[in-house]
């Protein structure tokens, strides 16, 4: 996020650390430019609670599990696609589905969620993360965090349209 301003010693947003400064550093004249000042959010301020590492740790599970469950079971519905639909695109039961979706089940297998990702018509990531980054990630909430459009939408990006 860029902020113009004129005086950069007065400015104080808790949360926002300073990534790059352009322009004149001087003081604002009529005749200079003001500069840009770029500023990344940090979402690990005020959380004094990710201190205790048995917190933190149980924190990134449980995000972990409700963020696939949810992620799951609605890109499951905005493909119009029924449990035992889906069961059957990846070779297991609706009950296993079922469980998929589940925000307390947590033992999503990585070859299992290659099944759905690719039932889905999407890509999957699993990659190890800072705790800042996952700080970003959690403040990312609702469907337009979670839902994921089909390759097949994206088709035109190939060709730079």
């Amino acid at each position: 996020m860029s902020h113009l301003l004129s005086n950069p010693s007065t400015m104080h947003l808790v949360g926002w650390n300073q990534q790059e400064v352009t322009g004149n550093i001087g003081p604002a004249h009529a005749s200079s430019q003001p500069m840009v000042l770029r500023q990344e959010w940090n979402p690990l301020v005020g959380r004094a609670d990710w201190k205790d590492r048995e917190y933190r740790e149980a924190y990134m599970e449980a995000t972990v599990e409700q963020d696939i469950a949810y992620q799951i079971k609605l890109n499951r519905e905005a493909r119009r696609l029924t449990q035992s639909r889906l069961a059957s695109m990846i070779g297991t039961k609706q009950s296993a589905v079922c469980r998929y979706e589940d925000p307390t089940y947590g033992a999503h297998s990585i070859p299992t969620l290659i099944k759905i990702a690719n039932a889905f018509d999407c890509a999957l990531s699993v990659r190890l993360i800072s705790y800042k980054e996952l700080a970003r990630q959690s403040a990312k909430s609702g469907k337009s965090a979670f839902l994921v459009p089909k390759f097949s939408e994206e088709l035109n990006l190939i060709e730079g349209k």
